[in-house]
């Protein structure tokens, strides 16, 4: 299904999904809009968006961001 998306969004055409898999997020959105309980919290660039801060207190657990080969991994504990 990703590399579908990658290909649609390839040819210029806008993706809006849903995605509980931050991880995923992060990998191939360009853009990120994160709520809490409906409420926007973020919107923009997903690494903005996807910070550890704003993870951590939305989620209410600690998030780390920690870099694994040549990417970037959200890590809850």
């Amino acid at each position: 299904m990703y590399r579908l998306i990658d290909k649609v969004a390839a040819m210029g055409i806008s993706v809006v999904m849903s995605n509980h898999d931050l991880n995923r997020t992060l990998k191939h959105a360009d853009k990120a809009l994160l709520l809490d309980k409906g409420v926007c919290v973020s919107f923009g660039p997903v690494e903005a968006v996807l910070d550890p801060e704003s993870l951590s207190n939305v989620y209410k657990t600690q998030v780390k961001r920690v870099e694994l080969e040549d990417r970037s991994l959200l890590v809850f504990d």
